[in-house]
């Protein structure tokens, strides 16, 4: 793994079969957190393209998603004046990570208190759940259709502030869990 000795990783995901892991890795000077991908060759994991973002950002564990097919990630950034969801997605023609439309979220206020967003994706990175808290508490789940997300039934609120710190969404993105 790149720069280890220079950086803290606060948020790691591998893909199903383990060829693909999404890294947030935080340096001294904000300025420089990054999101990097790397892929097994076989003897060690290698860059897969360029870092995918470079943020002054804090990410943490439940803020970061990756595909069960290593070809999309989605990072819930929670520090104003970066607060929401970003995913990318792998392009196979560009060998390059391209950023999808944001969805858009209820209740985004960037008043500089921190906002701690969860996500998780189906298998194929076409359903993506969002948990934020502690205004909104709500978790929302979005579908990727014709180049956008859509809000897929009502979202879910929170009967007490933090209730949806945690979600988990099956493989097939039929089922959610929420705690």
């Amino acid at each position: 793994l790149p720069s280890l000795s220079t950086s803290a990783v606060t948020a790691i995901r591998l893909s199903e079969d383990g060829s693909t892991m999404a890294v947030f890795q935080e340096f001294p000077s904000p300025e420089r957190n990054i999101l990097r991908v790397l892929e097994w060759d076989g003897d060690r994991y290698q860059a897969k393209g360029e870092p995918v973002m470079q943020t002054n950002a804090e990410v943490l564990q439940r803020q970061l998603a990756l595909s069960d097919d290593g070809k999309t990630i989605a990072v819930g950034l929670s520090k104003c004046p970066n607060l929401g969801v970003l995913v990318h997605s792998w392009d196979e023609e560009s060998s390059s990570w391209k950023q999808r439309v944001s969805p858009t979220l209820q209740g985004e206020l960037c008043d500089g208190e921190f906002l701690p967003w969860s996500v998780a994706l189906s298998h194929h990175g076409l359903t993506l759940a969002v948990s934020a808290y502690p205004d909104s508490d709500t978790v929302t789940v979005f579908e990727w259709i014709d180049d956008s997300w859509q809000i897929e039934g009502e979202p879910i609120p929170g009967d007490l502030p933090g209730s949806h710190s945690s979600i988990a969404l099956s493989a097939d993105g039929a089922h959610l869990v929420v705690g």
